[in-house]
């Protein structure tokens, strides 16, 4: 192979590995300690004894957690107290597999709602380091012991679906638009047949 293969191919090799990233990430197997970057009372969610796991990858943690309609409210007034963090509550119907992203068989645990939460380091202007915002998001899933009619959100929460019903709704109208056979909606002046 001549000289000039041989570094072409090596150039190649260096610039490939320049693009992966490695990340620290860990299950979370007591109670969590928090950082100096944490809004106060985080910790304490964080730390809630309904939680059944959690996971960070580099500066972001994921917390899962079980519990009924009255534990979720009562979780989401102490979490709409945070202060100095952006908050966001996300609704899904079904049920949440409890999970870390390296998990290579299911744990056979599903979770009512988790709390995600972290910042990141990024360089400013100046090539110093700096922290972004801190930003948190709880997720809740509808398909187990949290009932949609008796969720009591704070008014400082936003809240907003998880996209799910609304892609299903869609992907069945383009597929209704784009079937051959067409079903007619009842005339109000005939009855259905029985």
């Amino acid at each position: 192979m001549p000289l000039r293969q041989i570094l072409l191919a090596v150039m190649l090799l260096i610039l490939s590995a320049a693009t992966l990233a490695y990340a620290l990430g860990a299950d979370h197997t007591g109670p969590v300690g928090g950082t100096n970057h944490w809004p106060q009372g985080l910790k304490d969610l964080a730390n809630r004894p309904n939680r059944v796991h959690g996971y960070f990858v580099n500066s972001q943690d994921v917390f899962f957690y079980t519990g009924n309609t009255d534990a979720l409210n009562d979780f989401l007034k102490k979490y709409a107290a945070l202060k100095n963090t952006s908050l966001l509550v996300v609704l899904h119907p079904g049920r949440k597999p409890v999970s870390s992203p390296w998990d290579k068989t299911p744990r056979g645990l599903f979770a009512d709602w988790t709390l995600h939460t972290g910042n990141e380091f990024e360089l400013n202007e100046q090539g110093k380091l700096q922290v972004t915002p801190f930003e948190t998001c709880v997720e809740v899933w509808l398909g187990g012991d949290v009932k949609l009619e008796e969720l009591d959100v704070p008014a400082v929460l936003p809240v907003k679906s998880g996209g799910e019903i609304e892609a299903f709704i869609m992907a069945h109208e383009k597929w209704r638009g784009s079937s051959q056979e067409k079903v007619k909606p009842l005339n109000a002046d005939q009855p259905p047949a029985e």
